[in-house]
């Protein structure tokens, strides 16, 4: 990776990084049912791995993917509509703030680096919001808050 350094536009340096191999051991889909009848699968997914000795322990770096795909119930449905909806166009239409839902699937996504550390990341659905707003296949637009906690475990040889 290039940076430019301020002050001197003509000056490059390098920030040297190692990137890590890694193997899936658990990537799944985990399952929710809202009270208004509709779906929801999130999924997350690791992209790439990386590290930097910053001093004598490896400091790793994260590209984290987070897929969350909703499947509105068809009572909610309505004409699809192609409108670019801004953040304050979702504040100002929430229908419900805080939508119910049940848990059907739920498990942690889990990952081997080559040098043998475990990564486990727990995706942790939040609030739940639904709007008045429809997207262009005419569901509904939901705002899903959804944190994640990662877990790093090295193999000691």
């Amino acid at each position: 990776m290039h940076n430019i350094k301020k002050g001197n536009p003509h000056a490059v340096w390098i920030m040297s990084h190692t990137y890590v191999d890694f193997e899936i051991v658990k990537e799944p889909w985990n399952k929710y049912s809202l009270a208004d009848g509709s779906k929801l699968k999130t999924r997350v997914i690791l992209k790439s791995v990386w590290f930097e000795k910053k001093s004598e322990k490896k400091e790793y770096k994260l590209d984290l993917e987070n897929k969350t795909e909703m499947f509105c119930n068809t009572a909610l449905q309505d004409v699809p509509n192609t409108t670019k909806w801004t953040q304050e166009d979702y504040n100002k239409n929430i229908d419900v703030n805080n939508c119910r839902y049940d848990t059907i699937a739920y498990e942690a996504t889990e990952y081997l680096l080559d040098d043998g550390t475990q990564i486990v990341i727990h995706s942790n659905i939040g609030k739940i919001q639904r709007t008045k707003l429809y997207n262009g296949k005419g569901d509904r637009i939901y705002l899903i808050n959804n944190q994640l906690g990662v877990n790093l475990t090295s193999q000691k040889n």
